[in-house]
């Protein structure tokens, strides 16, 4: 049997990088899965209905087009081979049914001294924001809520701050600190301040886009990040908060390093929000 996506499923965490086939589905929405008919003409069944119910299995061409549907938080599995005594991974999908997971985001832009300042304007986050759930939501059920917007004046002693180099980036959030003091600004559970530009190493030209420390789900987030997408780059920075430390291998996925790759596989899934 094979399991793959069609052009409709693009984005919706399918997932068979650990050997046997896996989907997320957020609760009470549908998904669309086509399976190679050749040999699965049998129907399949769900091995619990609370959770995913099969609502279709047709014809389609040659294969078959499986529409399930999430009905309650768990993992059931959606079998075609239904012995008890061992039952084929081979012809078994893993269905995880996620309920929503709300990350309440304060946006912050940053002014420095000497007229540095971040060419974002309170506003234009809103499209970044948009994008980034379009990946997050179909394939962990992961939803970014902006829950502020405020300009972060640090022109005032701000002389010597810098942006390149981690050192420097360090004392930046130090005097961020500082300035949530004065101003009396809560922390939200995921912060994101907009600077004008950003590198890790000192030197460097242009080779970070933005960087996060996990500890205190704090990204900065410079102005020029192209040619990624910037949505794409909201949701890897997100991920390093709640999900997975460091990047991986696998160039299709949305933590490889310098992509615009946007596939959340099953182990980020599970960490962005567990059932």
């Amino acid at each position: 049997m094979s399991i793959r996506l069609g052009p409709e499923q693009e984005n919706t965490g399918f997932d068979k990088a650990l050997g046997e086939y896996f989907q997320t589905i957020p609760v009470l929405e549908t998904r669309t899965i086509l399976v190679d008919g050749k040999h699965e003409a049998v129907q399949p069944v769900s091995t619990d209905d609370s959770i995913v119910k099969i609502v279709s299995y047709v014809p389609f061409g040659s294969k078959y087009k499986l529409t399930l549907r999430g009905v309650g938080p768990g993992i059931a599995d959606v079998v075609w081979d239904t012995s008890t005594a061992r039952r084929d991974r081979s012809k078994c999908l893993e269905v995880a049914v996620r309920p929503v997971r709300y990350i309440p985001t304060g946006f912050s832009y940053v002014t420095l001294s000497g007229g540095r300042q971040t060419s974002r304007t309170i506003g234009s986050v809103d499209t970044m924001i948009l994008d980034a759930n379009r990946i997050l939501q179909p394939q962990a059920n992961v939803k970014i809520i902006k829950m502020s917007e405020q300009i972060c004046d640090l022109s005032a002693g701000g002389a010597a701050l810098s942006l390149d180099g981690k050192n420097n980036i360090l004392a930046l959030a130090r005097h961020i600190g500082g300035w949530r003091i004065q101003n009396q600004i809560a922390r939200k559970e995921f912060e994101v301040f907009f600077v004008p530009e950003l590198e890790a190493k000192a030197g460097n030209s242009d080779t970070t886009q933005a960087a996060t420390y996990e500890s205190v789900k704090t990204c900065f987030y410079e102005d020029d990040v192209s040619p990624l997408d910037e949505g794409a780059v909201l949701a890897h920075e997100m991920c390093y908060a709640y999900g997975r430390s460091g990047h991986t291998n696998k160039s299709g996925q949305l933590m490889y390093k310098s992509s615009t790759k946007t596939f959340v596989p099953k182990t980020l899934a599970d960490l962005l929000n567990p059932i």
